[in-house]
């Protein structure tokens, strides 16, 4: 009798470990071969990195008049101990005709295309060239002698559309 259970209950084991899968079921195939998860996903970190990281641009700083400024002229600087340095970052004719910055390294100049002064001596250039479009806004700080100082955002636009911008102190007068 103890033979007879034991050899019913083997072969009610056997017979229900069937391979099949039901209907509806998911198969799971796990690969034989390692995948590389990183070289999976780097394209798509890389795609969506480039689509969120700002536009970047060097903006340098120069010391001297360029030779076209010659008279009345506004220039900028990043800081108010860098406009006591003479270390500008851009500079115009008062807003006649050219203006220049030293970007990525090169002295790059720009026409004025607009400008708006307003009864407080606040006010708004944009100037451009092929490359950038640039939009300063400032409002007066103070005055002295023939000069008065200003404060504002200078804002720099690529092709792309893409912008960057920097606060700036400087200086219109002649």
């Amino acid at each position: 009798m103890k033979y007879i259970s034991l050899t019913f209950t083997l072969v009610i084991l056997l017979f229900s470990c069937d391979n099949s899968t039901p209907e509806g079921d998911l198969n799971i195939l796990v690969p034989e071969e390692e995948i590389e998860i990183d070289s999976l996903i780097e394209p798509i970190v890389e795609s969506v990195i480039e689509e969120v990281a700002p536009f970047t641009l060097n903006i340098d700083s120069f010391t001297e008049f360029p030779p076209e400024i010659d008279g009345c002229a506004c220039y900028f600087s990043k800081t108010f101990d860098a406009f006591n340095n003479g270390d500008y970052i851009y500079m115009d004719d008062f807003a006649q005709e050219n203006a220049f910055m030293k970007l990525a390294g090169e002295m790059t100049s720009f026409n004025v295309d607009e400008d708006v002064w307003e009864d407080d001596g606040g006010g708004m250039v944009k100037v451009s060239n092929d490359t950038y479009s640039i939009i300063l806004t400032f409002q007066q700080v103070s005055s002295l002698d023939e000069t008065f100082q200003k404060e504002g955002d200078l804002i720099i636009i690529n092709a792309d559309g893409e912008e960057i911008s920097t606060p700036f102190f400087g200086e219109c007068g002649c």
